[in-house]
């Protein structure tokens, strides 16, 4: 090994020679932010398929092809009598070498596995009002695209009416870039999507810059508590689609869950934790929807939340949330798979992070949320 001496013949340097050797990152990582490059909203009549091609036309055209993508659909039951999405990527019509397969699990039962489909499914059962289904979808050039994702669907508009929700991976077996997206009810042409169901599809490349109109708008950041309490609300005017981060400390019990308006009552929701067993049963007299299920003292919990809220319709909100399990790294982190409602269908004009245990939230809790129409 070759060694290189300093002046003098030193091989001890300087700090002022130490720091000449330091190596110093020049350029700027990239940046990754979303766009809008996709819309389709049914208007008019009921439909039993749409494809979204872009943001100029319905009718033709491709969308931008980018390197990553997040489909966002809030779906409504035409008549109330059922109806389930599924998706296909550039092309309307069935494939029929097959390249499509899933693997989804439906309110924490056995998952299902299907292969060589004409299409994935957002969902094993119907919706009965209106359902948010989020996924995310690999779309490199030159690989077979795959996707994940969630869902939750309602049995009707009721708060006694329960929701479902649906977690799943999924494959497209082609190298082809997606630049289209088709959404198409399962069953027969009399399952249709109501007026007012929209499909937002969103793309970020691996460098997308910050710049240009960024889909995702800060709507609220609630400033970190410094001293402890049992309720941290931030208000704000909402959106269609919502998403948000929450971050609380236990001082004392605390179990975070969460509040659209101050509203105390009105609230239904089902959780899974640790996806041990099914769900638990709907349970439609909260005074809150249940983020986290663990309430014991002194520990850390993060939630990360889709919500939205359209007009006319009841909020619908669907979560992944962990706690650290306790202080040392000899203790098992937990997490919750958690999705409810409220029965209000006003505006939202504030959230509120409430504890339902017999401690506060301590000194640096905090939540974000962002949303877009």
């Amino acid at each position: 090994m070759a060694i290189k001496y300093l002046a003098g013949d030193r091989i001890i340097g300087t700090a002022a020679e130490r720091a000449a050797l330091e190596t110093t990152q020049t350029t700027t990582p990239p940046n990754d932010s979303w766009k809008e490059i996709g819309r389709f909203e049914v208007t008019g009549s009921a439909t039993n398929s749409f494809v979204v091609r872009g943001l100029d036309s319905i009718e033709s055209g491709d969308m931008a092809a980018k390197d990553n993508l997040m489909i966002l659909l809030h779906t409504e039951d035409s008549s109330n009598s059922g109806v389930r999405a599924r998706i296909r990527f550039n092309t309307t019509t069935a494939d029929s070498t097959g390249k499509y397969s899933d693997k989804g699990q439906d309110n924490g039962a056995t998952p299902t596995n299907r292969t060589g489909e004409d299409f994935t499914y957002f969902g094993e059962s119907d919706c009965r009002d209106q359902s948010l289904e989020i996924a995310y979808v690999r779309n490199s050039d030159d690989f077979p695209k795959i996707m994940n994702g969630e869902s939750i669907r309602t049995d009707g508009a009721a708060i006694t009416d329960q929701c479902s929700r649906y977690a799943y991976g999924a494959k497209w077996n082609s190298t082809d870039q997606v630049t289209k997206v088709h959404i198409q009810a399962h069953g027969t042409t009399s399952n249709t999507f109501g007026v007012g169901t929209e499909c937002v599809v969103l793309g970020c490349n691996d460098d997308e810059s910050d710049g240009g109109d960024v889909f995702w708008d800060e709507l609220a950041t609630t400033t970190p508590l410094t001293s402890s309490t049992s309720t941290i609300t931030a208000t704000f005017t909402g959106k269609k689609f919502m998403m948000g981060y929450v971050w609380t400390y236990s001082d004392g019990l605390a179990r975070t869950t969460f509040r659209i308006n101050g509203a105390t009552s009105g609230y239904g929701d089902r959780y899974n934790t640790e996806s041990t067993s099914a769900d638990v049963a709907w349970n439609s007299s909260r005074n809150a929807i249940r983020f986290v299920g663990h309430n014991t003292a002194s520990q850390g919990k993060f939630s990360r939340f889709f919500m939205c809220k359209f007009s006319g319709k009841t909020p619908l909100v669907i979560a992944f949330s962990m706690d650290d399990g306790g202080s040392g790294s000899g203790t098992e982190a937990k997490f919750y798979q958690n999705y409810g409602k409220s029965n209000s269908t006003t505006a939202i004009s504030s959230l509120s992070m409430y504890n339902d245990e017999d401690g506060d939230f301590g000194a640096g809790s905090y939540f974000k949320i962002w949303g877009h129409d």
